[in-house]
């Protein structure tokens, strides 16, 4: 009984998202009546320093658990000497 309650519920939300993206469809303007926009390409800013770029996020974010592996340990540290 959970399960066929939650598949019913589950058809109810798709079924609700696809007619209201059914809905704003005709809403939107054709695209031939819009002007061209020209695709510009940008030099890539560099990153500040001493921080990774957007395209190394891996390593953003094991610098940020050594950071507060690093501060965890210097609280204990503190803690252990009071």
């Amino acid at each position: 009984m959970r399960t066929f309650l939650g598949l019913v519920v589950a058809a109810g939300i798709i079924g609700a998202v696809v007619i209201q993206k059914q809905r704003q469809a005709p809403d939107k303007q054709p695209a031939a009546t819009t002007p061209a926009v020209v695709a510009t390409t940008k030099a890539p800013v560099a990153a500040p320093a001493g921080q990774p770029t957007a395209q190394h996020w891996p390593k953003r974010a094991l610098d940020r658990a050594a950071d507060v592996k690093a501060q965890v340990a210097d609280k204990n540290k503190r803690d252990e000497t009071k």
